[in-house]
């Protein structure tokens, strides 16, 4: 196996304006780093990883700062995990201890019970909504 040389990717941020495109992908591309394998010495959290062999759904959440980000959970995951995909995404601009709700559905229903699993919850192709509290 030779290695063939890659096309560098574009590495730019999107902003999208009215229009959804779906050729986008919601996992930012890691940076190529010289040195470490594995061990990861930046501060940033990495989003939990989905179980393939479980049943999956796709929820949408709309962060504070304004940006979408579509993740892929199991529904046997508790809503916990959609507090760590937000933390791993700059707390969807809350500061750190910056405190704020997470609503799904029409009307409005605050997600408070963090240990619900997203089935419990209805989340199955969800839009779930974070608000400053």
């Amino acid at each position: 196996g030779g290695s063939s040389a890659a096309a560098t990717a574009f590495t730019g941020v999107g902003q999208s304006l009215g229009s959804t495109s779906t050729a986008s992908s919601a996992i930012p591309a890691s940076k190529p780093s010289a040195s470490n394998d594995g061990s990861s010495t930046n501060s940033t959290t990495q989003p939990p990883v989905v179980d393939e062999s479980k049943p999956m759904t796709t929820i949408q959440i709309r962060l504070v700062n304004g940006k979408k980000l579509i993740i892929k959970c199991n529904l046997d995951d508790t809503i916990q995990i959609l507090v760590s995909h937000i933390q791993a995404n700059d707390n969807g601009g809350c500061d750190s201890n910056g405190s704020y709700v997470l609503s799904s559905g029409y009307p409005p229903k605050v997600l408070d019970d963090l240990n619900k699993t997203v089935d419990e919850c209805g989340l199955k192709n969800a839009l779930v909504i974070q608000k400053r509290a």
